[in-house]
């Protein structure tokens, strides 16, 4: 039975809860041969079922492989290419419905519950819609139902897509305030240079998140290694970091080690763990919030214009800002800003609806 999540003491039950985010690859959902992998995915399953029964633990899963499903359902021999991006959208469509069912019917062998959420980018930068979004979502957890979220393929400018949804894993991560993000991928960890090509490459076991900014222009300096979805790891990484939340690399066929980790946090296995160190993410410029947005950056919710008095330093997008308490000079966190700095300067201290 799932009573985890029902109980509300609230002061203690809230402390205890622990939300991960999984985010799952289309590698680690299909086989080369473009067959589901029934294998990985059962595992997948399994581990959630087992997470779940650690005490006071939530699991949000983001997937891929909508496209691949659907090529799968309607008998396509080859994915379609970027230029055929309807066909792209409507195999996707085709295809996130074979997805949702499988781990519907798999999730049912556990007595466990599912729900669908696909999200587009701009979800998260309209108020309402990533308020709603996060409601929702809470409501599931509360539930004891497992939120399963994917890109909403089929209404996504290609320009607008997040990137084999790493990035996506990271914004859900942050929005939901989780706790850990775990990257399922087909290898074990991060190397310093791609095992295919070089057999000594080195794994690299941990990283402070210095380190990962640092290493963030390493590897996109490798072209191939650079874009052969590292690249997108590491910005995952580096958002979850910057948000306070441990982000871990790890092998999707081997789900065991992920709860060996949650379970004693084994140092002996093999996968990245990119740590959260807040003082050491450099920021770029201060932003000075009265007593009311301090507040609520406190309790982990929204930022809003109307609260900010002062901004200084020259910053652009995804740079690291240091949050201030204007009344009492205290660093409350830190965290990535959307706009550049004469941006947030042209709106501050206005109401959203101006």
């Amino acid at each position: 039975m799932n009573t985890g999540s029902h109980h509300n003491h609230h002061g203690e039950e809230e402390e205890k809860r622990h939300l991960i985010v999984l985010k799952v690859g289309t590698s680690t959902l299909m086989k080369p041969c473009h067959t589901v992998n029934m294998a990985n995915m059962g595992g997948l399953v399994d581990l959630v079922a087992s997470i779940r029964r650690l005490p006071g633990y939530q699991v949000i899963i983001v997937t891929s492989a909508a496209v691949g499903f659907g090529c799968l359902k309607l008998n396509l021999e080859n994915r379609p290419t970027s230029d055929q991006l309807s066909l792209k959208q409507a195999v996707a469509a085709a295809g996130q419905s074979h997805l949702i069912r499988l781990y519907e019917d798999l999730f049912n062998a556990y007595n466990l519950k599912v729900a669908q959420i696909l999200l587009s980018r701009s979800d998260f930068s309209a108020k309402d819609r990533f308020r709603n979004f996060r409601n929702a979502t809470n409501e599931l957890l509360k539930m004891g139902v497992i939120p399963i979220i994917n890109e909403n393929d089929c209404i996504c400018v290609d320009e607008l897509r997040f990137g084999d949804n790493d990035t996506l894993s990271a914004l859900v991560a942050v929005s939901c305030n989780a706790d850990k993000l775990f990257l399922l991928t087909d290898v074990d960890c991060l190397f310093d240079k791609n095992p295919h090509e070089f057999p000594d490459a080195k794994p690299i076991r941990e990283l402070s998140s210095i380190e990962l900014a640092k290493l963030d222009v390493d590897v996109a300096g490798d072209s191939e290694w650079g874009t052969g979805g590292m690249a997108t790891k590491l910005v995952a990484a580096r958002t979850a970091v910057a948000a306070g939340i441990e982000c871990i690399l790890t092998h999707g066929a081997k789900p065991d080690k992920v709860l060996r980790y949650l379970r004693d946090g084994s140092e002996n296995e093999l996968m990245t763990v990119f740590r959260v160190a807040p003082d050491d993410m450099q920021f770029a410029g201060t932003i000075k919030l009265d007593s009311g947005a301090a507040d609520a950056i406190r309790k982990k919710k929204s930022l809003f214009a109307a609260g900010i008095t002062e901004v200084t330093g020259s910053f652009h997008r995804d740079d690291c800002v240091s949050l201030v308490d204007a009344e009492t000079g205290e660093e409350i966190a830190r965290a990535l800003v959307n706009l550049r700095d004469f941006e947030v300067k042209k709106i501050m201290g206005h109401r959203s609806s101006e």
